[in-house]
């Protein structure tokens, strides 16, 4: 944990200047750089196998370095320049006004998740497993449907905003609402349908087996749902 926690340093800084790049119309470099996670992760795990686990925590960190650096490269390529102040009027105030009530809305689903692993460990063996494993199947499915829609949205509003083009704004929430309801009543009907089959193909293999697949499908079902 105190390896793992100074990524957040990393963390925060790409996730401003994600949405920076969004808005000036670029989106790959920043998703092939979270491959550098991933890469990095699966590569000390490997290595953690034959000597210390702990070296997993130190690939996360180094993932995250490499994506900060990666993200904050292009950045800079387009136009970005900082300038270090340490007022707290103007933006400064605002973004802080805004901090609170969206600190709220974004740890209302972290708090349902930490509700549900509470209950889950009254629960037989391997409850907390199976929703972990389930949970897993239904952000990827979130990710790359839903939020590949908001992401390309999010900046054409901002822009509108900034413009003060109301009529393009509202034109675009519509367009942005109508896409989510059409990918996204599909994707969980269909989740819902074969939640057995989906958890089958993903995960059952190894010591995976036929009792664990039943637990994994009814938490993934209500999740889709």
């Amino acid at each position: 944990t105190k390896i793992i926690f100074s990524y957040i340093i990393f963390s925060s800084i790409t996730g401003i200047f994600e949405p920076y790049l969004q808005y000036r119309g670029i989106f790959i470099p920043q998703i092939i750089s979270g491959y550098f996670i991933s890469i990095v992760s699966a590569v000390v795990i490997v290595i953690s196998a034959y000597t210390s686990y702990y070296y997993i925590a130190y690939g996360i960190l180094i993932g995250n370095i490499l994506r900060f650096i990666c993200v904050s490269a292009v950045a800079k390529k387009n136009g970005y320049r900082h300038r270090a102040t340490f007022s707290l009027r103007g933006e400064a105030r605002g973004v802080l006004s805004l901090a609170l009530p969206i600190f709220l809305g974004s740890s209302v689903d972290s708090i349902s998740k930490f509700i549900d692993r509470t209950l889950a460990s009254h629960l037989r063996e391997g409850s907390i497993a199976a929703l972990n494993y389930a949970n897993l199947i239904d952000n990827m499915i979130i990710i790359v449907t839903i939020t590949v829609i908001s992401t390309l949205i999010y900046p054409k509003l901002t822009q509108a905003y900034a413009v003060h083009d109301n009529t393009g704004f509202n034109k675009l929430v519509s367009v942005g609402c109508d896409l989510v309801v059409m990918i996204a009543v599909p994707c969980s009907l269909g989740a819902m349908l074969y939640s057995r089959q989906i958890i089958q193909i993903v995960y059952e293999r190894g010591a995976f087996g036929s009792g664990a697949t039943a637990m994994t499908a009814g938490a993934f079902f209500f999740y889709s749902m």
